[in-house]
C-alpha cells in the first residue's frame, strides 16, 4: 500500500494509503513539530521480546503534558499510525478483521509489539492533527549504529550452556536429538523447574514439541530468590513446526492455588533488579472445566506485589485455569504482555491486573470464555463457579488492546435467578489512578450483557478522570445488553466504533430473571462511590461512531424497539457529533442504512459478515446439560451496515471533533465527509 522507503538502509513499504494513492508517510512534517517514541522493553533484551511504546509531542496545537495524571488533550485529538519494522499474521484471533491481523501495524497514541526473531528493527510513527493538519513523524531504532536502544539478542546468546535445560519425555532411551549444545536435560519438566532458584543467572527450560509434559508441583519464586538476585526464567517450545508441547498438571497433586507464585522482587535491593518471564508456544491446560464448573481452579501464573518487572505470553495457548495471568499491586514500574495468546475456559478472568503502576499490552490476543461455559454463580464457595468475565484492570498506568478477539458469557451477580453476563474488558475498576491510559482498537468485543465499563467496582475510590482511546472497535451485545458501553469517568474518547444490539428477546423471565426495558449504546453515569473533583468537567468525545439496533418491538420487553444512542445522568461534559443510528426493526423504522452485499457468480445477493456471534443461549449452574436457545444471539447480528445514497448520513460530518483520517489511514473527502460505518 502506498509507497516504498528506505530506513537506514531498510527498504519499508508504507501503510496508510491515503484517497490520492499517497500514503500518511508520504505527507510533509510540519516544521517545528516533534515527535519522540518512548520504549520498554525486557531486562535481558533476548528474543522473543515485548517492546511497549508511548509518544512525547511537540510543536503541535496541543502537546504531551508531563503530569500522567492529568487529561491530556493531545492523547485524544491525534490520528496515529504504527510501523514496527516486523510482520507476522496473528493467529490466535478468530472474530478480528483480516486486516488487523498484520502484526506490524496499529493506530493509537500507544503502540506495542513482540519480536519473534533476534536483529536490527526500526519503529516509525505518523501523527496527524486533523484540526490543524499538522503532521510529525519519530523513528526509534533497535541496534544499529545509530541505536536509541540494543539490538535484541538471540536466546541462545543469553541462555548458553547449562543456563538452558532441555526436556524431551523419552529421555535417554531416545537420546535428546534436539537438544541444543551444552544444555542439561531432563526427561521431566517438574526436575527443570527446580533448577530455577535465583543467584545462579537465568535460566531456560525448553520443552520437546509434541508431547505431554506434566507438572507435579507448585513453585514459588520467591522462595528462590536472594535480595540481590531474583529469578529470571522462561520457558519455551522447542524450535520447529510440530504441535506444540502441552504444559500439564497432575491432577491429583493440585488443589486451588496458584501454580507460579513471584513474589521474587519482594526483598532489598532486588526491587530494583532484573526479573524477565516469558512463555512462548505452549498450549497449557489447567484442571477447571467451565462447562461443568468443576475441577481445581489453579492461576497459572502470579505476580505477586513485587512480581517480576516483564512478563510476556507469545504464541500460547491457556485453557481450564482459574487466571491465567494475574498482576498485582506494585509500588515499581512493571509492564506484561498477552501477544498472539489464546486463553478460554477460565474460573474467574482470562487475566486479572489489579496493579498500579503497571503497563500492559494485548496484541492479537484472543480472550474467549468456552462457547458452552455455564452462566456462572455466586463468588462465595464451595461449591466454585465461572465468576467473572475475560479482563478487568484495577487501576492501571498504561492498557494497549489491538487486534484482540473478546468473548464473555458468564458472570457472578443475580438477576433474580439469573446471573449477569460481565463485560468483556472492565478497565480503571478500582479509579485508584487519575489519568489512567488505556489505547483499545481494531478490536471485536462480544458480551450476552455490558461490553466495556469504565467504571468503579469496589466503591473505595472516587470516579476519576482517564484518558482513554476507544478507535476503530465492534462492540455487541446480547439478551442482558441494558447498554454496551459504560461510563463513570471523564476523558475518553469512543470514535469510529460499530456498536450492535441484536434482536434478541430480553425478557427472560422464563429462566428467573426479569424483563429488560432499557436499550441503550452509551450509557455516562457516576458509579455512587463518589465524584473527584474535575472528573464531570473533564471533556469526553463521542464521535463518528455507528449504532445498529436489530430489536424488534417484540424482543423488548415493554418497549417498541427504539433504542437511545446515549444517556448523559450526571452532566459529564459530552462533545457528541456524528454518530448514526440504524433502527430496521422499530416500529417505525430509522433505516439510514442499507446493508453490505456482495454479488457471487449465480447472481444472488450474499450479505457480508463481520463475523459470526458466539452467545449461543444460557446455560444454568443447575441444568448442566440445558442450553435455553431463546436468548441466543442471532447468527446474522454481525452483518455490515454503511450509510446509502440520500440517507442523512452522507454531509453530517462535524469540523470539530472529526477524524479526517479512517480507518486503513485513507483521508476522507473533504467537509461534508461520512465519517462513520467503518469496518475492515
Amino acid at each position: 500500500m502506498g509507497s516504498v522507503v528506505s530506513i537506514d538502509g531498510v527498504m519499508t513499504t508504507s501503510w496508510g494509503r491515503m484517497s490520492e494513492g499517497d500514503s500518511v508517510w508520504d505527507l510533509e512534517p510540519t516544521p517545528g513539530v516533534s515527535v519522540e517514541i518512548n520504549a520498554r522493553r525486557s531486562n535481558l533484551q533476548a528474543a522473543p521480546e515485548a517492546f511497549q511504546f508511548d509518544l512525547t509531542l511537540s510543536g503541535f496545537d496541543t502537546n504531551t503534558l508531563s503530569d500522567d495524571a492529568a487529561y491530556d488533550p493531545s492523547y485524544h485529538d491525534k490520528c496515529v499510525f504504527w510501523d514496527y519494522g516486523d510482520s507476522y499474521q496473528f493467529t490466535a484471533p478468530e472474530q478480528v478483521q483480516r486486516g488487523n491481523l498484520d502484526s506490524r501495524w496499529s493506530r493509537g497514541p500507544l503502540g506495542a509489539h513482540t519480536y519473534r526473531d533476534a536483529g536490527e528493527f526500526v519503529v516509525r510513527v505518523a501523527v496527524i492533527e486533523p484540526s490543524s493538519g499538522n503532521v510529525g513523524f519519530g523513528i526509534f531504532r533497535i541496534g544499529g549504529t545509530s541505536s536509541d536502544t540494543p539490538r535484541i539478542r538471540s536466546a541462545s546468546e543469553v541462555f548458553e550452556g547449562a543456563a538452558t535445560m532441555f526436556v524431551d519425555t523419552n529421555g535417554a532411551a531416545g537420546g535428546y536429538p534436539n537438544a541444543p549444545a551444552g544444555a542439561v536435560r531432563y526427561d521431566n519438566v517438574q526436575a527443570a523447574i527446580e533448577q530455577m532458584p535465583g543467584g545462579a543467572g537465568p535460566r531456560r527450560v525448553i520443552l520437546e514439541r509434541g508431547q505431554n509434559h506434566v507438572i507435579t508441583a507448585a513453585r514459588n519464586l520467591a522462595l528462590y530468590s536472594t535480595p540481590n538476585s531474583p529469578t529470571s526464567f522462561r520457558i519455551e517450545a522447542n524450535a520447529g513446526s510440530g504441535a506444540k508441547p502441552i504444559l500439564s498438571l497432575d491432577s491429583g497433586r493440585f488443589g486451588n492455588g496458584s501454580l507460579l507464585f513471584n513474589d521474587a522482587l519482594r526483598a532489598g535491593t532486588a526491587r530494583n533488579a532484573e526479573a524477565d518471564i516469558v512463555f512462548s508456544g505452549l498450549d497449557c491446560r489447567g484442571l477447571w472445566d467451565s462447562t461443568r464448573e468443576s475441577g481445581a481452579a489453579v492461576t497459572f501464573a502470579l505476580a505477586a506485589g513485587a512480581g517480576s518487572s516483564y512478563t510476556l505470553y507469545d504464541g500460547c495457548e491457556f485453557s481450564g485455569w482459574a487466571i491465567a495471568y494475574q498482576s498485582a499491586n506494585s509500588d515499581r514500574e512493571t509492564m506484561y504482555t498477552i501477544n498472539d495468546t489464546a486463553i478460554s475456559d477460565w474460573q474467574e478472568y482470562a487475566v486479572f491486573d489489579s496493579s498500579t503502576q503497571v503497563s500492559s499490552a494485548y496484541t492479537g490476543a484472543r480472550l474467549m470464555q468456552h462457547v458452552d461455559a455455564l452462566g456462572g454463580g455466586p463468588r462465595v464457595s464451595p461449591p466454585r463457579h465461572n465468576t467473572q468475565g475475560p479482563v478487568r484492570f484495577g487501576g492501571p498506568k498504561r492498557a494497549h488492546i489491538w487486534a484482540s478477539d473478546v468473548f464473555s458469557r458468564n458472570g457472578w451477580f443475580s438477576q433474580g435467578s439469573v446471573y449477569g453476563v460481565q463485560p468483556c474488558i472492565r478497565f480503571a475498576d478500582s479509579a485508584s489512578r487519575a489519568g489512567a491510559r488505556l489505547n483499545l482498537g481494531a478490536s471485536v468485543l462480544e458480551s450476552a450483557g455490558p461490553v466495556v465499563t469504565m467504571a468503579n467496582g469496589d466503591g473505595n475510590n472516587p470516579d476519576t478522570h482517564v484518558n482513554a482511546m476507544i478507535d476503530g472497535n465492534i462492540l455487541l451485545g446480547g439478551f442482558m445488553s441494558t447498554d454496551l458501553a459504560v461510563v463513570s469517568y471523564g476523558g475518553s474518547t469512543w470514535r469510529n466504533n460499530f456498536l450492535i444490539q441484536p434482536d434478541v428477546q430480553r425478557n427472560n423471565r422464563s429462566i428467573g430473571g426479569f424483563g429488560i426495558n432499557a436499550n441503550v449504546m452509551f450509557v455516562f453515569r457516576d458509579s455512587g462511590a463518589g465524584i473527584a473533583a474535575g472528573n464531570l468537567t473533564t471533556p469526553s468525545l463521542v464521535y463518528n461512531n455507528t449504532m445498529v439496533n436489530l430489536l424488534s418491538g417484540g424482543n423488548l420487553f415493554g418497549g417498541t424497539g427504539e433504542t437511545r444512542a446515549l444517556i448523559n445522568e450526571n452532566g459529564f461534559t459530552i462533545t457528541y457529533e456524528n454518530n448514526l443510528l440504524h433502527e430496521p426493526n422499530r416500529n417505525v423504522p430509522r433505516t439510514l442504512y442499507g446493508a453490505v452485499n456482495v454479488s457471487p457468480p449465480d447472481g444472488t445477493m450474499t450479505p457480508v459478515f463481520a463475523f459470526t456471534p458466539r452467545y449461543n443461549g444460557y446455560r444454568d449452574f443447575d441444568s448442566v446439560t440445558t442450553l435455553d436457545t431463546t436468548f441466543a444471539t442471532p447468527a446474522d447480528s454481525g452483518r455490515i451496515w454503511v450509510p446509502q445514497v440520500g440517507s442523512p448520513a452522507l454531509g453530517a460530518a462535524m469540523a470539530e471533533p472529526n477524524s479526517m483520517i479512517s480507518f486503513a489511514g485513507t483521508r476522507r473527502p473533504e467537509l461534508p465527509s461520512i465519517g462513520a460505518a467503518e469496518i475492515e
